[in-house]
């Protein structure tokens, strides 16, 4: 595995383990929105409900979380250029 994967699948295992249990089993409800992987407004039930006492380190953790994207994105475009 490289090691720029790992913070990937760290994050997809804290979102699995945090959003389960609003997940449906039923075939048709799944298409997520990126709203229900990321909220914007936390609720108290989800580990991200720290961030709303902290809201300076849930913006500092979206713009990691997308300038991460935007390097992943870079990584594998790069061959094509």
């Amino acid at each position: 595995m490289h090691c720029h994967y790992f913070p990937i699948f760290l994050l997809l295992l804290f979102l699995y383990s945090s959003f389960s249990r609003s997940f449906s089993p039923s075939i048709s409800s799944f298409s997520l929105s990126f709203s229900s992987f990321v909220p914007l407004f936390p609720d108290s039930s989800s580990p991200f409900f720290l961030f709303l006492n902290f809201p300076f380190l849930y913006a500092l953790f979206l713009l990691f979380l997308s300038l991460y994207a935007l390097f992943l994105l870079f990584l594998f475009l790069m061959p094509f250029f």
